[in-house]
């Protein structure tokens, strides 16, 4: 996982505002929020593997 992010200088900044872009398209479609927290949850496992601190 880490070298696909390598070099794309990803910031928490970044990360969070796509974790907001999901959230919402998962809203706009009916998706449960146990099945979001689920997705979330595996997301923020990698969230250290993505932003370049």
């Amino acid at each position: 996982m880490v070298a696909i992010y390598t070099d794309m200088n990803i910031t928490e900044r970044d990360f969070n505002h796509v974790v907001e872009l999901l959230i919402q398209a998962m809203e706009d479609e009916g998706i449960s929020y146990q099945t979001q927290n689920k997705l979330l949850f595996k997301l923020a496992g990698l969230r250290d593997q993505v932003i370049k601190i």
